[in-house]
């Protein structure tokens, strides 16, 4: 009864009201705004899964890391490693996992310096191979001076001096049991590695 042609059914002419494109507008422009601040707070809570899920995690991650250390590696190795001769060189590659590093490769040599004495240094890195930036570098020498046939099967001592990524001010120290089997090779590391 009391429709939208009120006015023309009583005789009454209502004021028009004109549409005011201004206002119109800054509503659009509000509308805008909050869609996006809306859109962002559901897209800040879609990644939440990559956040860390314990209070633990999230503190370690922070803190100094690293402690007991131990490896293992296999792989082949170049030159003569039973022989004892001035600046003969022994080099080895291979593939393994260790405490920290995770799924890692590692290279190095040693080179004997004085004959039959048998004093020997070299080095080694380990490379992540996830995070290939993550390295650990360390110095190589004799744990002790068995006869030069069972330098291999003896042990090297290792001293952590750095590395890159997360092991860039990484420290440690420890021993290195290698068994050589022309040109395979296999060893194992224990020891400490703080980073």
């Amino acid at each position: 009864m009391f429709g939208p042609c009120l006015g023309v059914h009583l005789g009454l002419r209502l004021p028009r009201r004109r549409f005011d494109r201004r206002g119109f507008s800054g509503a659009i422009i509000v509308y805008r705004w909050t869609a996006l601040v809306v859109m962002l707070l559901l897209v800040g809570c879609s990644s939440s899964s990559t956040l860390p899920t314990s209070q633990r995690h999230a503190i370690g991650d922070l803190a100094p890391a690293g402690g007991a250390f131990s490896a293992n590696y296999s792989g082949t190795s170049t030159g003569d490693g039973d022989a004892c001769l001035l600046n003969n060189k022994f080099s080895f590659s291979g593939t393994g996992s260790g405490s920290f590093i995770g799924r890692s490769t590692e290279s190095g040599f040693l080179v004997w310096g004085h004959g039959q004495t048998c004093n020997y240094t070299g080095s080694a890195t380990l490379v992540e191979t996830l995070h290939p930036r993550n390295t650990v570098k360390v110095g190589l020498g004799p744990l002790d001076t068995p006869p030069c046939q069972r330098i291999l099967g003896g042990g090297w001592h290792f001293v952590v001096g750095g590395g890159t990524g997360k092991f860039a001010h990484a420290t440690g120290s420890g021993t290195i049991k290698f068994n050589c089997g022309n040109p395979k090779y296999t060893d194992t590391w224990s020891g400490t590695l703080n980073f």
